[in-house]
């Protein structure tokens, strides 16, 4: 749980920072999906009593794997 609350909490301070950048561009654009903060979770079972665990945020991936 350590894990996901930490990239929730970077992904919120990356936005707040392109928020600020945004509101001081005269040429402001609204955000599509895709430049949204986004986490994405995966799990893929690799055998009897084995997990991967896959956590990405803006599909930078960084991949924990628990026996």
């Amino acid at each position: 749980m350590n894990i996901i609350s930490n990239a929730i909490d970077a992904l919120a301070e990356n936005g707040n920072k392109r928020s600020k950048k945004l509101n001081t561009n005269l040429d402001t654009h609204l955000d599509t999906q895709e430049n949204l903060p986004t986490i994405k979770i995966s799990t893929k079972a690799i055998s009897s009593g084995e997990v991967a665990i896959d956590i990405s945020k803006n599909y930078q991936a960084l991949t924990v794997t628990i026996f």
